[in-house]
């Protein structure tokens, strides 16, 4: 006798196989978690820690000594260096190099500020040259096979994700000055951290959304499959 099963999807034709990708969840959550935690979460707990027991300078030497912390860590433990470490780390150690030598919370905030801007800039330009850079970021949050960054729909869609990200930074900046200008230093440095991660973890779901929805309109299918 025949056993009754649940109705099953068709098997994939070979063209449509040649474009289905999966991403395993489980790499997705061990990478950007740990990625979110080392280069926002920690950075910022322990800045306002620091700055609301030892003032300024002491709050910048601090993140500073935590970035250096897990750069040195990577390299003991032979890991892949993360490009969105370095982009927090090395404008990190410069803005504090010259606030220290300036004495001016201004110098270090308004550089993070002209950095953000900068980024922002720097996102536009590249998708006007056709090299975002938004993909070798992305792929410090989500494991994305190397097939499927080379097909040309997707470098196209990561051009429009450069466009949006370039928008978006340069808003944020925007909005960072403003609040930077209209509160105090303490509570801005409690702030601060919320003002630009809360709109770039949005936009970060957002872009993954729009980037997976995007795709299947061109024939490429991505699915997610849970850690085994």
């Amino acid at each position: 006798m025949l056993s009754r099963s649940s109705p099953t999807r068709p098997p994939l034709t070979r063209h449509q196989a040649e474009h289905h990708f999966v991403v395993p969840a489980g790499d997705l959550v061990r990478r950007a978690v740990p990625t979110l935690v080392e280069v926002a979460l920690v950075p910022a707990v322990v800045f306002y820690l620091v700055l609301t027991n030892f003032g300024l300078e002491g709050a910048m030497m601090g993140a500073l000594s935590w970035f250096g912390l897990a750069l040195v860590r990577r390299a003991v433990a032979e890991r892949r260096l993360s490009a969105i470490l370095c982009v927090a780390a090395l404008p990190m150690a410069f803005r504090a190099a010259t606030s220290l030598a300036t004495h001016s919370a201004f110098a270090y905030f308004g550089q993070s500020m002209a950095a953000a801007a900068g980024l922002g800039g720097l996102f536009l330009l590249s998708a006007v040259l056709g090299r975002p850079i938004i993909q070798r970021l992305a792929t410090d949050f989500c494991p994305l096979p190397p097939a499927l960054l080379g097909l040309a729909p997707v470098r196209r869609l990561m051009v429009g994700l450069s466009y949006i990200w370039g928008v978006v930074l340069v808003v944020e900046a925007a909005g960072v000055a403003v609040a930077f200008l209209s509160l105090p230093l303490p509570t801005f440095a409690a702030a601060n951290a919320g003002l630009y991660w809360g709109p770039t973890l949005l936009a970060a779901v957002g872009s993954g959304v729009w980037f997976v929805r995007s795709a299947r309109r061109h024939g490429i299918r991505v699915s997610f499959r849970p850690a085994m």
